[in-house]
């Protein structure tokens, strides 16, 4: 069935040209045993990256239209309805310069314990680890409490940005802990 829809929508994409998320072959499935806020899950068929999570029908196609705008913005396009899309994964060449850093900000500013399984690329931004406002703000007020950067709320901060900012800051004067 997915294999007709990925055809389908693969050959109604030649008589559009600007296409939106409806336009592309969807998929959802409801998940058991999993935390009630991912109950939903809805990709892209032929996408491996891009997906939505929410604890409601809506609220995961909502997640999952956000992520997809992000990557036609990032990519610049939007590929062919239904054409593959293989992952790609980010450089990593600024975090991993800045490892030493980059493990004390996982554990003091994200809140993730020491040997955590954690991907961070240079793309990678606060809000990857979450889209609650109240949490963004509390990621925002670590990074001033702990490495004395005030930051503005308004922007979607870098990861990698971040520890350039600070290792220029602390470069020489602090000795990092855990």
């Amino acid at each position: 069935m997915n294999k007709l829809k990925i055809i389908y929508k693969y050959i109604f994409s030649f008589f559009k040209k600007d296409w939106q998320i409806s336009d592309y072959p969807l998929q959802m499935k409801i998940q058991k045993d999993v935390p009630e806020e991912s109950k939903y899950y809805y990709s892209i068929l032929n996408w491996f990256a891009v997906i939505g999570l929410g604890p409601s029908e809506e609220k995961a196609f909502e997640h999952l239209n956000t992520n997809f705008n992000n990557i036609v913005e990032m990519q610049g396009f939007k590929p062919r309805p239904g054409k593959y899309q293989p992952i790609k994964i980010a450089a990593t060449d600024i975090v991993s310069d800045h490892y030493e850093l980059l493990e004390h900000f996982i554990i003091n500013v994200l809140g993730f314990a020491k040997g955590d399984p954690v991907f961070i690329s240079d793309r990678s931004s606060l809000r990857d680890f979450s889209e609650d406002e109240e949490d963004y703000i509390k990621y925002l007020e670590k990074i001033e409490f702990t490495y004395n950067l005030k930051l503005e709320i308004i922007e979607n901060y870098k990861i990698s940005d971040l520890l350039l900012k600070i290792n220029k800051d602390w470069e020489g004067k602090h000795h990092l802990e855990n």
